[in-house]
């Protein structure tokens, strides 16, 4: 294979501390920039404007010369970029600003970038299509601008305190420039029961993550503090109710018709690059479509799975290899076994910026090194479970929102007689069970309230166990108002349907699932496109209405018929098996000792933070397939395994 020059994606670092500068201030500053190197290994550059300091480490996909290196200035001087991401329609956007008399000196969007926003400021930000994180600095005006893109795709952390500001791609830079500071323990209540933290929200209590779609102002001062706070603002909202909406009165083939053309363009955007690029290929409905899509335009695509050849349960590589047959890719399944994973999860666990136990994180790790190994992009299909009603969860909402009297009735009759049988993933009359119980429960509640819990792997019961929350009412209250905050958009309008979905681009995606793609790939230097988070397939699915999307029977309904033509029936017609790794056998063997030693550990036990009984109980208790147990057991080994990695 030819050697490119590598990688797609970049990290950014900023620090601004009021009248410090000098070597040393350079050096400290230099050291924490390292820690992005896996974020961009191929050119690194920092630049000092007194007591600023702007840092880059460059991951090169378009344009590979020294001439788009970073931090990038406009030919003054004045303005100056660090930025994150990729546009794809920066083509269209530098024609524009060459009409207007703007002359380029690289083939970079990073200038394109930059040019559009001295042209325009903020105003510029709706014109861009693609995701992003990017610093302005205005030497004339002393100001810093930052902004993130629609939905959250990259990372952008900061913490903003009377002696500094400072901002990165990751937390572990700010925890060496800004110091740890104290553990976000409403942050670590939340992770307890989602498995993940929530944006805007971090581990620390002074950090904070940009929220989608937002962007930051910062006013530097003198030497001796900032001028005021920076100022937060959004700068887009999903239009939703849709000001266009697609009536169910209007045509659903015109409908297909429109969503394939639509997501056709957004993935021929994402095929530009000047490295290799393949495509994600699970054999699922998302990845089979965008993996369908990219060979129309691309003769020699090629595709990337893992399988799990012992374990049926966990395998898709079979399918994955089915449509690659059929849309003539050149596929490569990395088959794994249980001590391939196993061998991954100390580096795994050195990889986490702060507490995240999507336990599919692991899956997406190593897919990402092998895949890595063979190109610097992948094509993706997520974001589509969320947008067009993916999940069991949905099917579930949709179904309740049906249900008659004496359906409900029956439901619930059915549901105390299996009481006493606890559901279990473990197989599937188990799984009924379990889902049956969720669902009967989930009768009880408001459609908040409801989603809320399905959303979650644990109670509050259950958090209240391990941590010392009950010592501390007023994180029982901060986590009460952040709850009621997270399901803002269902509470707009509980009785619509498409609300649900709107909360899951508001709270899942960012927090979940897009986090879980950036931390794992870029942790090889491996950059990840996913068409489905185009903001025109996005703002098109928000268009339509819940039936589109799903009738009771059928989900991803709009998908299936849009694009059945271009792939096998199988991939229609069979279960859905999410990306999901053993875990819940290595809790009952393997890795068992290993929770056992971290609940004696120095930091866990002097923290203050954790109920040591209670997380001895949980790990007791959960250390079967119960219900949520290897989930909720899973969660808690990583929030350990974090605690006493960075704290100890």
């Amino acid at each position: 294979m030819k050697d490119y020059i590598c990688r797609a994606m970049c990290g950014i670092l900023g620090s601004y501390v009021p009248g410090k500068s000098g070597p040393e201030r350079l050096a400290e500053f230099s050291a924490a920039l390292q820690m992005l190197e896996r974020r961009g290994p191929d050119a690194e550059g920092i630049l000092t404007c007194g007591d600023l300091l702007i840092g880059h480490k460059r991951l090169s996909v378009i344009d590979l010369g020294e001439a788009a290196r970073q931090p990038f200035q406009d030919p003054s001087g004045r303005f100056s970029i660090c930025y994150n991401g990729e546009l794809f329609n920066y083509r269209e956007i530098r024609q524009r600003l060459t009409s207007k008399g703007y002359s380029f000196r690289t083939s970079s969007d990073t200038e394109v970038l930059l040019y559009a926003f001295i042209e325009s400021g903020s105003a510029c930000l709706p014109e861009l299509n693609g995701f992003f994180a990017f610093a302005v600095y205005d030497s004339e005006n002393r100001s810093l601008f930052l902004a993130r893109d629609r939905f959250g795709v990259k990372p952008l952390y900061y913490t903003n305190r009377s002696d500094g500001f400072h901002f990165a791609s990751t937390s572990k830079p700010l925890r060496a420039l800004a110091g740890k500071g104290d553990i976000d323990r409403a942050s670590l209540a939340l992770y307890l029961q989602l498995n993940y933290i929530p944006e805007p929200y971090s581990i620390y209590s002074d950090f904070r993550r940009l929220p989608p779609g937002h962007c930051l102002e910062v006013e530097l001062a003198g030497r001796e503090s900032l001028k005021q706070p920076a100022q937060l603002s959004k700068w887009y909202e999903l239009d939703h109710p849709p000001r266009t909406p697609l009536f169910e009165s209007e045509s659903y083939p015109e409908a297909c018709s429109l969503l394939s053309k639509t997501l056709e363009n957004a993935v021929g955007r994402r095929l530009i690059s000047d490295v290799p690029l393949g495509s994600f290929l699970s054999g699922g409905i998302d990845s089979s479509i965008v993996s369908a899509l990219a060979a129309k335009h691309l003769s020699k695509l090629e595709t990337f799975s893992i399988g799990f050849g012992k374990d049926p349960r966990y395998d898709e590589s079979p399918f994955a290899e089915e449509v690659s047959k059929h849309i003539g890719s050149k596929h490569h399944t990395f088959q794994l076994e249980e001590p391939d994973l196993l061998n991954t999860l100390p580096d795994f666990l050195d990889a986490m910026d702060e507490p995240f136990a999507d336990s599919s994180a692991l899956a997406v790790y190593v897919l990402s090194r092998e895949t890595r190994r063979h190109v610097t992009v992948a094509l993706s299909g997520d974001g589509s479970d969320e947008v067009f009603a993916g999940y069991n969860k949905h099917r579930a909402e949709y179904l309740i929102r049906g249900i008659s009297g004496l359906t409900e009735k029956a439901l619930r009759i059915s549901s105390a007689l299996l009481s006493p049988i606890k559901g279990s993933r473990a197989s599937g009359i188990g799984n009924r069970i379990r889902q049956l119980h969720r669902f009967s429960d989930g009768m009880k509640f408001t459609a908040a309230e409801r989603y809320w819990s399905w959303c979650g792997w644990a109670s509050v019961e259950e958090i209240q166990s391990v941590l010392t929350l009950h010592h501390d009412p007023g994180t029982q209250h901060e986590l009460e108002l952040r709850k009621k905050e997270l399901t803002e958009s269902i509470l707009r309008d509980q009785r619509e349907f498409n609300n649900v979905l709107l909360n899951d681009v508001h709270l899942v995606l960012p927090g979940d699932m897009l986090t879980k793609v950036d931390r794992m790939s870029m942790e090889h230097a491996l950059e990840v496109r996913s068409p489905f988070m185009d903001v025109e397939v996005i703002e098109l699915a928000f268009r339509m209405p819940a039936p589109f999307k799903i009738d009771g029977s059928v989900q991803k309904r709009i998908l299936r018929d849009s694009f059945k033509h271009l792939l096998p029936e199988s991939v229609f017609t069979r279960k859905k098996m999410g990306f999901e790794i053993p875990v819940d056998n290595w809790l009952r063997g393997t890795i068992q000792p290993m929770i056992r030693d971290l609940c004696n550990s120095a930091a866990i036990r002097s923290s203050g933070i954790f109920e040591i009984h209670g997380i001895e109980r949980m790990v007791e208790n959960n250390f079967t397939r119960t219900n949520n147990g290897p989930a909720r057991a899973w969660g808690l080994l990583i929030a350990l395994s974090w605690l006493d990695h960075n704290h100890s």
